[in-house]
């Protein structure tokens, strides 16, 4: 299900291949603290899409992934307010050389640090540990 508001998407329950379908179209990828731990920014950033993600109220206690996937300034942004928000929104719309920059250092951010090949690898790792401590 999908609303849309002149070109703002919001969508509900879509298949994966829909999805990466829209990430891929998309120049931004909003994220709410209301969704948790951020692998939906992963996803988006692996498609080449910058996101901007709102920090956790600060009484709500540490932020939920969002800023373990984003590397500030550099694949998306970080922001405490909805008008930082809305100010990072336009600086990336109205800045193609940025907005470029950040998608190809959000490609490499997904893939490079947080895809498939390094999470096996770090996995195997922490199993071969767990298997030599057991043995001691």
């Amino acid at each position: 299900m999908a609303e849309k508001t002149s070109n703002i998407f919001v969508e509900y329950h879509v298949d994966f291949d829909v999805m990466l379908d829209l990430y891929r179209s998309s120049k931004i990828f909003w994220y709410s603290y209301w969704m948790f731990y951020g692998l939906n920014i992963a996803d988006a950033q692996s498609c080449g899409t910058p996101a901007i993600a709102l920090r956790l109220p600060e009484k709500w206690g540490k932020d939920n992934g969002a800023a373990e996937v984003i590397c500030n300034n550099l694949t998306g942004f970080m922001v405490d307010s909805v008008s930082d928000f809305y100010e990072k929104s336009l600086i990336l719309l109205n800045n193609q050389k940025l907005w470029a920059k950040m998608s190809r250092a959000a490609r490499k951010n997904a893939v490079e640090r947080l895809g498939e090949d390094r999470f096996i690898k770090l996995f195997k790792k922490e199993i071969e540990s767990l298997a030599l401590a057991k043995k001691s």
